[in-house]
């Protein structure tokens, strides 16, 4: 690398080349996932759960719940969207 010093009015000024980092060409920006989640309703009664759940895929909708599996007694949520499935 060539390196030289100038003196501007008693100022040392070093002047040397930096090589610029290289750059690949190749990489891609990281791809952002996207989608929805829609909170429907919870119940407490997992035939009412399965009952919504079966009415919204039978119209296209991708419905889930938490928890996976809705047990009696136990709050259930409905969503719909694409993130949960």
């Amino acid at each position: 690398m060539a390196s030289s010093l100038i003196e501007i009015n008693k100022l040392i000024v070093n002047s040397e080349k930096i090589a610029s980092s290289p750059t690949d060409p190749k990489t891609t920006p990281k791809k952002i996932e996207t989608g929805y989640i829609l909170p429907l309703e919870s119940f407490k009664n997992a035939a009412n759960v399965n009952t919504l759940v079966k009415k919204l895929r039978k119209a296209g909708f991708p419905a889930y719940t938490l928890p996976k599996v809705s047990v009696d007694k136990q709050l259930t949520k409905v969503f719909v969207g694409t993130r949960g499935c």
